[in-house]
């Protein structure tokens, strides 16, 4: 009898078992709790908010002032863009280019929403906080040519013209402390790009 309550409390255990698992599957993820808002762009309180925006904007170019500071508007030129991804346009767009820059010889003349621009130094953040996330501090006194060993091949033209790769540790690169020129080879490549 012993072995018979023995099966019985068994198969009852794994019913049970399946009951939970199946049970689980209807389990929701964690995540939001509502959908993401869709037509964004047609919701008076979203049109209200552009429209105040671009008000504040236009206030901070006429007087150069804002209550987070003062803005040059002569030298400094700017493209505001916010996307969805149900949509194929952009939900808002602000563009402003700065006299100095509309009427300069070089460089863009107007800015729109299809100007490139140079990324800014944040990016290097990015990289090195993935970094640091990933591997740590560990790897910071590895050359570069650990990583990038054509690097050792590099053309020598002397030490005031050319970087000596060996030497250069990724920590270095990281706090910009490497002796590598700012935009060492921009000159160079801007007069390769057809204009």
């Amino acid at each position: 009898m012993a072995p018979f309550i023995l099966q019985f409390l068994s198969a009852l255990w794994l019913v049970r078992l399946a009951t939970a698992i199946a049970n689980a599957s209807l389990c929701p993820l964690l995540g939001p709790d509502f959908p993401p808002p869709r037509n964004i762009s047609q919701d008076s309180g979203f049109i209200n908010a552009t429209r105040s925006f671009s008000d504040a904007i236009q206030q901070l170019l006429s007087t150069g002032s804002s209550p987070y500071g003062p803005f040059d508007s002569t030298n400094n030129t700017f493209s505001i863009n916010v996307f969805s991804i149900f949509s194929d346009t952009p939900l808002y767009q602000y563009h402003y280019t700065a006299p100095r820059f509309s009427n300069g010889s070089v460089g863009t003349k107007h800015v729109d929403g299809d100007t490139t621009f140079r990324i800014g130094s944040i990016s290097k953040l990015f990289t090195v906080f993935a970094f640091l996330i990933e591997r740590g501090d560990a790897n910071f006194n590895d050359p570069v040519t650990k990583y990038v060993p054509e690097l050792r091949n590099a053309p020598n033209t002397g030490p005031l013209n050319s970087v000596q790769w060996n030497d250069v540790i990724l920590g270095a690169l990281a706090s910009h402390m490497s002796g590598i020129g700012r935009d060492c080879k921009l000159l160079r490549l801007s007069l390769q790009l057809p204009s």
